[in-house]
This record gives C-alpha cells, structure tokens and sequence, in this order.
C-alpha cells in the first residue's frame, strides 16, 4: 500500500473589485490602504496587501457594468484607529448594522474581533479587523480544532454571519 498523498492547500494570491472609474477607484484605495499601489495593463490597479493582492479593475471599457465582489473582504491591520480615521475621511463607513451594532463603529464583534466595516463607492463590502484580536481568536479556533477534531478545519463562515435586511442593498435602496 502506498502512503496518502498529502494535498497542498491553495493559496489565494489575488482579489478582484470591479469598479467604474479606475482613476478615482485607485486614489480611494490609496487612500484608504495607505498604500498607492501600481497601475498595470488591462484598466487595473493593483494593491500589494501583504502577499494578497487587491485589483481594481474597471470592466466598462469592455463595455460591461461592474458588479460588487464578495460579500466582505476581511483585511488585518495592526493600526485598526488610523484606517477607521482614513474611512470616515471618505465616507465610506458602513450606514448597516452588524449583530445590532453600527457595522461602520470600531467595536469588539460577538466572535471576539474588534473591527469595521466600510461600503466602496461601487458597492463593495470590506471589513477591517485588529490584527492582534484576530490572531487570539485564531490560536483559540485551531486549538480547539485539534482537540475536538484534529482532521476538520475549522467553520470561520458560520461564526461571521452579519445581519443585514436581505431586501435591502448595501446602499439601504430597496432592490
């Protein structure tokens, strides 16, 4: 019999965010990140955020609308204050409420993370997360996993379930 072939988990290397003005789109992620990222061929605009990168992309010259990425795009940050302070600099905090709290508010979330989240100007949902609350939280969950389960990974999906109206769009408009 031969050993298990052990399997190399993916490692995500980019994200893209569909917007409708590349120009405008790049100096809002600039600002927000801190970091200004570079401009590449094919209406992008890519922000290095630590070995993950963030495209900006804008489809419209290729005659196609933008549409909203996934449902939040998590990023850890070391200074959770100074980002909130560059997002409430362009209104971008997010006007929904998460677990009954104002989702764009710095607040410790019922999981144990302090965070906020932020709406693009093209609809795009991110939430920024204190990197040392995140890393407790995951020493605890893979802890736990071993001890309990040491082959299941664990659920981070289920734990982060914001409430959000389902007939309202990020925005607040009825759909």
């Amino acid at each position: 019999m031969s050993a298990a072939r052990r399997t190399e988990t993916p490692k995500i290397f980019r994200i893209t965010l569909e917007v409708s003005n590349l120009d405008e789109a790049a100096a809002f992620y600039a600002r927000l990140l801190g970091n200004k990222g570079k401009r590449h061929p094919g209406a992008r605009h890519y922000f290095d955020c630590g070995g993950v990168i963030l495209a900006v992309l804008d489809p419209t010259a290729g005659g196609l609308t933008p549409t909203p990425g996934a449902k939040s795009l998590y990023f850890a940050v070391r200074d959770l204050e100074a980002v909130h302070t560059r997002a409430r600099g362009l209104k971008a905090l997010a006007p929904y409420q998460v677990h009954g709290e104002p989702g764009g508010e710095v607040t410790k979330r019922p999981w144990g993370e302090r965070s906020f989240y932020v709406v693009d100007p093209w609809g795009n949902d991110l939430c920024f997360v204190q990197e040392s609350s995140f890393s407790a939280i995951s020493d605890v969950r893979e802890r736990n996993c071993r001890t309990t389960n040491p082959t299941r990974a664990p659920s981070i999906a289920a734990e982060h379930q914001e409430e959000r109206p389902l007939e309202q769009d990020r925005r607040g408009s009825r759909k």
